[in-house]
């Protein structure tokens, strides 16, 4: 069983070792909302790999603006990215992209992106969103608030956001998952153990080789929530203390340690614009340049 490593600068109090144990699956319902842009596609792989490892609908919803003119690009091949991946062989009509669990549905609209989105969210028990975002470093730093983002605050579920200019962690010829370093900042309130739950979960079925996760508490090591945590081959993980303003410190451990995904545990009032959500997600969002999944505590 993997062993819970404390790196700290002055001491956190000892946490139960990781429990073995089977997890559920992490997702049962994705939406991907795009607009077929060649750039967009790093969030396309990384909607069907979570599709894939939690054996779950994945929805691709296009959005076309009403103005817009020239003839749509042509939806990605779930297929051949499948075939691609290896996971099914190519030319067997025998095999089903529903053999893996994967219930794919792909979707046209003409509309305005945010209330088409939030419209969809409604008609479906989605519980996870995966989203596309700005390149945020030809954005000035007072920026504030892409459709991304406002529609991630307002779904209240778990959202993945890929930035067109960064590769991500899912290499799209092969599959290949190249998700060694997470960096999960943690706090009191909200507290974080649903949120270590749901990665936890992940993290199973990705069944990574190697990965690193940092618990980082921005606070008096006391004061370091307890958390239970799944013991996982392949994972270890570790908790850090910190001192310091909260979204400055996540930042630069983030650019120091270089991380593969930031993980954000958000408040449940993610409608409010001064919330945990708006104030600190998404400043860590324009500033990380790396992928982010914001996961909800209820």
């Amino acid at each position: 069983m993997n062993q819970v490593s404390k790196k700290t600068d002055s001491g956190i109090p000892p946490g139960p070792s990781p429990r073995k144990e089977k997890l559920p699956l992490p997702f049962r319902s994705i939406l991907h909302p795009t607009d077929l842009a060649p750039e967009r596609m790093n969030a396309f792989y990384h909607a069907l790999l979570f599709s894939l490892t939690s054996r779950c609908q994945l929805d691709i919803l296009n959005i076309t603006s009403p103005t817009y003119s020239q003839e749509a690009s042509p939806f990605p091949s779930i297929r051949k990215t499948l075939v691609d991946w290896k996971k099914i062989p190519p030319g067997d009509v025998t095999t089903d992209v529903c053999d893996l669990g994967i219930i794919p549905r792909k979707m046209s609209t003409t509309g305005s992106l945010i209330p088409t989105v939030v419209e969809a969210m409604k008609r479906e028990a989605y519980d996870l969103l995966v989203l596309s975002t700005h390149n945020y470093k030809t954005r000035s730093k007072s920026f504030v608030g892409s459709k991304a983002e406002i529609i991630a605050r307002r779904s209240e579920i778990a959202t993945l956001f890929i930035p067109c200019d960064c590769p991500g962690f899912i290499q799209p010829d092969s599959g290949e998952v190249t998700l060694k370093r997470i960096l999960m900042p943690v706090a009191e309130n909200p507290h974080p153990q649903l949120a270590v739950s749901k990665l936890s979960a992940l993290l199973q079925q990705l069944a990574l080789t190697h990965c690193e996760v940092v618990l980082l508490f921005i606070g008096k090591p006391q004061k370091f929530p307890r958390l239970q945590l799944t013991g996982m081959v392949g994972v270890q993980w570790l908790q850090l203390c910190r001192r310091g303003s909260l979204t400055e410190t996540i930042l630069e451990f983030s650019e120091g340690w270089n991380p593969d995904l930031v993980v954000m545990p958000t408040s449940s009032n993610l409608k409010s614009e001064g919330s945990v959500f708006a104030s600190q997600t998404e400043r860590v969002l324009r500033d990380c340049h790396c992928p982010l999944l914001a996961l909800p505590v209820r």
